[in-house]
Formats: structure tokens, sequence, C-alpha cells
């Protein structure tokens, strides 16, 4: 579990609320799903 927070990028771990860690971590982990 240490070693997955350590892999996330700043700017998730950075992130100002849960809501936006949470869209944050969405966005890396399933991309955009804009199609």
């Amino acid at each position: 579990m240490v070693g997955i927070w350590y892999g996330l990028s700043k700017e998730i771990v950075a992130a100002e609320s849960v809501h936006k860690f949470k869209e944050k971590l969405d966005k890396c982990r399933y991309g955009d799903r804009l199609l």
C-alpha cells in the first residue's frame, strides 16, 4: 500500500480536497473518458 502512495504524482498527493484527490486519481487511472 505504501508503495502505491509513493507511486502517485505530486499533483495527486497535493490535491486540496478529498474530492479533488479522487478526481485526479480517477483521471490518472482511467484517463479523461471523453470519448
